[in-house]
């Protein structure tokens, strides 16, 4: 009987059951691993030329066993898993969370997978699970409505604030920067140089542009916006004239 019972442990244990010892009576304990992976699909959906959209696979075991994670594959070059270096174990009752990244370089449909690699029974056939990945890469970009901004006079000490209208006509989130430079550029201030304006799909919003003069006669400068990756960008003439306080 003992000699059946050695058997049917080592079966366990082949298909995927941990054995742990025994419990107060003296008898063998086996438990299995608890293997899971959400979600099934992970839809990146439209994503600019050159942009970065990050998704999140979870592994979870829910068993009472651990589990070891050998390697995880993509099987396209526009999906790559961030921060696995190596192997890692996920314990009884614990999670542990991919972040996966896609960065098309060329316009068209995207459908892919993720391979998991582990010695989790319950993963599917020779311990390897399969997450589908799909998204599209598409051409986004931002559209300035001005290409001059003429402050007219403005005087010594005081500012004047224009708004330079930037829109997103395309399907995917776009980032734009603007860059001020010129002869006069320190007379010039924008919201827009320090941070990045995110535009989301069918997003207008109005970056307010300040001159500010500080010494009398006229100030020229330009507002360098970048529109998307790899675009050139749109050069916007800003103008205006230092005068004296009327008081």
């Amino acid at each position: 009987m003992r000699a059946l019972r050695g058997v049917w442990a080592a079966a366990a244990v082949a298909a995927g059951l941990v054995l742990l010892g025994c419990d107060d009576r003296g008898r063998a304990v086996l438990v299995v691993e608890g293997f899971r992976a959400t979600p099934e699909t992970l839809s990146f959906g439209p994503t600019a030329l050159g942009g970065v959209v990050t998704r999140e696979v979870v592994l979870e075991n829910d068993g009472r066993a651990p589990f070891t994670v050998y390697g995880v594959k993509s099987s396209v070059a526009s999906v790559q898993v961030a921060d696995v270096t190596g192997p890692f174990t996920v314990g009884a009752g614990q999670r542990h969370t991919l972040k996966v990244l896609f960065s098309p370089s060329v316009e068209g449909e995207m459908a892919g997978a993720l391979t998991i690699e582990t010695d989790s029974a319950e993963a599917g056939a020779h311990g390897q699970a399969t997450i589908g990945a799909k998204g599209r890469g598409v051409r986004a970009f931002a559209t300035v409505g001005l290409r001059t901004l003429d402050f007219g006079n403005v005087e010594v000490g005081t500012a004047h604030v224009l708004k330079l209208p930037l829109s997103n006509t395309t399907e995917a989130a776009v980032s734009a920067r603007i860059a001020l430079g010129g002869p006069d550029a320190d007379q010039f201030t924008s919201d827009g140089v320090a941070d990045q304006v995110v535009l989301a799909p069918g997003q207008s919003v109005e970056v307010p542009v300040a001159f500010n003069p500080k010494r009398l006669g006229a100030a020229v400068a330009t507002a360098t916006v970048s529109v998307c990756n790899g675009c050139d960008p749109v050069l916007v003439e800003l103008m205006g004239l230092g005068i004296a306080s009327r008081l």
